[in-house]
């Protein structure tokens, strides 16, 4: 029983795999990590760790799941097939700040990806596209700063990638 299973783990707080680890106990809620990748990586297991996820976040604000990010990013990635470039960006802007807070548990290729959706999708932020609008007649779209959220996480993209070429750690 995944759930009964599951439910004993969850209260060990253990932590959380990866899909290709085959001994991590936890990866996604509700489903198994035996399964194929597409049966394995529903909506509905990835928001069920996500619920998780938030509920512990309200004791703990510092608490997230680092390989819940990769598949939050899926589903940022779904919402833009969408047409939800909004809900796409706030999804990317969540998993940044989750970046930011403990870069060296994310690799390079994953944090460019992330900037390299939000960066797209800025000006889909009601806010971004006021200031785009204000300053596109005076200075163009260099006038228009990015959010610190995103500036952070294009700092974490540099700091990962040093860390990554002093460690000799291909990326």
């Amino acid at each position: 029983d995944i759930y009964g299973a599951q439910f004993c783990y969850l209260l060990a707080e253990p932590e959380f795999g990866n899909y290709s680890d085959e001994d991590a106990r936890l990866v996604l809620l509700g489903t198994s990590n035996q399964k194929p990748f597409k049966a394995f990586a529903s909506d509905d297991a990835i928001i069920m760790t996500e619920v998780y996820e938030f509920a512990r976040s309200l004791s703990d604000e510092n608490f997230f799941i680092a390989p819940l990010q990769r598949f939050k990013f899926l589903l940022a990635g779904q919402m833009l097939d969408c047409s939800m470039q909004l809900k796409c960006l706030l999804y990317c802007e969540q998993i940044a700040k989750c970046i930011v807070a403990r870069p060296d548990e994310f690799d390079v290729n994953f944090i460019m990806k992330v900037y390299g959706l939000a960066d797209r999708l800025k000006f889909y932020d009601p806010v971004m596209e006021k200031s785009y609008e204000d300053n596109f007649n005076n200075n163009g779209v260099e006038g228009v700063e990015d959010p610190k959220w995103l500036q952070d996480l294009l700092a974490s993209v540099s700091y990962t990638h040093l860390r990554a070429h002093e460690t000799g750690r291909n990326l």
